[in-house]
């Protein structure tokens, strides 16, 4: 097994690494047994998806919700004033999309950016956990933030 993960690329030793449940196997030693196999803790590399890719916005919410995670709930969504982007990008087993976040008030310190809205570029994972790309508000523009996404697609890297 190799050190370095094939979905995101990140050490297994730096990421870590869980035994997750695949399904009910059968084989003619152990007979029908549950699966297990090892996930990346950061993308959930082997994790396979229980139904198909999400290929709208929409799909991506639903999906994230159904799954328990928090991400697009309002309160979240709320408090960083983010709203997120048409258009979603499947390559490699994940649905990349874009959303922004807006600090609306306008503090003068490292977490405010004087009330422009910035852009980032996320993942879906199997597991329905939302990844940051890159840094958290990275991109200046919507135009640009999707052309990172196409870079990555083409082989740019992460």
């Amino acid at each position: 097994m190799s050190d370095i993960c094939k979905g995101c690329g990140r050490l297994r030793s730096e990421a870590g690494v869980d035994r997750v449940a695949i399904g009910r196997r059968y084989t003619r030693r152990h007979g029908w047994h549950n699966a297990t196999t090892l996930a990346c803790k950061w993308c959930g590399t082997w994790i396979k998806w229980d139904r198909p890719i999400p290929n709208t916005v929409d799909e991506i919410i639903e999906y994230s919700n159904d799954t328990g995670h928090k991400f697009f709930c309002r309160e979240n969504m709320r408090a960083f004033h983010s709203l997120v982007a048409d258009g979603v990008t499947v390559y490699e087993g994940r649905a990349y999309f874009v959303t922004s976040e807006q600090d609306r008030y306008g503090y003068d310190d490292a977490r405010a950016w004087g009330g422009r809205r910035e852009y980032t570029v996320r993942a879906l994972v199997p597991g329905g956990d939302v990844r940051t790309i890159g840094e958290f508000g990275e991109y200046a523009t919507l135009r640009n933030a999707r052309r990172a996404i196409v870079e990555l697609a083409r082989g740019g890297g992460e």
